[in-house]
């Protein structure tokens, strides 16, 4: 449907970029690694704010950012597979180019919503748009210049604190913006509370790595034990506050990971009586 309103109904101007083009790569994309992409709580939001936004006349800078910020899917699967991709896209409006369910993201001070050409080819990804230009390939990838890496708290679930499609959508309680040593201990706490999870409970260790991709630090101004959330609209993804306790951070996760299996079971089937939403 998105990809048919943007061909017929979309300003002239989007319709010349090759959005498009992001889009059927997706579509086309076949195999696990395109399956775990497609599951990812950054494309969860993406569909969430199509249905809602657009579902009424928007502007043509909204097609811009809603259809440009898709290439960083597409780039994402195009460099991990070695496919060929030659698209348009949109840095976020923090001028961010992130590659979705990778740690890695291209940044560039100053360059919000700013149009870049991107191209992938045996690998490697180039961006390119006016006054910047950046190569990426996960082969030899290093932080430095535009290429930044996210802390991991285990192989395939980043902390990420400021990517816009992640952290546009957490409403509850206010994101952590962490940096350095605080940003370090809060991913190296949920390091080792995952690993004392799949010490004690296996099976629930690898269903959450197999759904979790995700974790914002959360703030906690009132000095709660702990807060947490999860979001139907970005499933895949937890919020929680920073904490040292490894053990309170386990049970926050599990806690929460419970609400996402539930979110996952209301997209397939409502299970719900209606009227009873609020009580999830």
């Amino acid at each position: 449907e998105a990809l048919a309103r943007l061909t017929r109904e979309a300003p002239a101007s989007v319709r010349r970029r090759r959005y498009d083009a992001a889009l059927r790569f997706l579509l086309r994309a076949k195999g696990p690694r395109a399956d775990r992409l497609l599951e990812h709580p950054a494309l969860d939001y993406w569909l969430s704010l199509w249905k809602s936004h657009f579902s009424r006349p928007a502007q043509a800078e909204d097609w811009h950012l809603q259809f440009g910020l898709a290439g960083g899917f597409a780039a994402a699967l195009a460099v991990e597979t070695g496919a060929a991709l030659d698209c348009d896209a949109v840095l976020d409006p923090d001028g961010r180019l992130p590659l979705y369910d990778t740690p890695w993201y291209l940044a560039f001070a100053g360059a919000a919503r700013i149009p870049v050409r991107l191209r992938a080819r045996g690998g490697v990804l180039s961006a390119r748009g006016e006054g910047l230009e950046a190569e990426f390939s996960p082969a030899d990838a290093a932080p430095g210049g535009p290429v930044r890496r996210l802390d991991e708290a285990a192989p395939g679930i980043v902390v990420d604190d400021r990517g816009w499609l992640v952290t546009h959508g957490v409403t509850m309680h206010g994101i952590a913006r962490l940096s350095g040593a605080p940003r370090a201990a809060f991913a190296a706490t949920l390091r080792r509370a995952l690993r004392d999870l799949a010490e004690r409970a296996p099976l629930l260790h690898a269903e959450m790595l197999d759904l979790l991709r995700v974790v914002v630090p959360l703030e906690n101004p009132q000095g709660h034990e702990s807060v947490s959330s999860s979001f139907a609209h970005l499933r895949g993804l937890i919020g929680l506050s920073p904490s040292d306790d490894p053990l309170l951070q386990a049970e926050t996760l599990i806690h929460e990971f419970c609400h996402m299996k539930l979110n996952q079971l209301l997209a397939a089937d409502p299970i719900l009586l209606p009227g009873q939403n609020g009580q999830v």
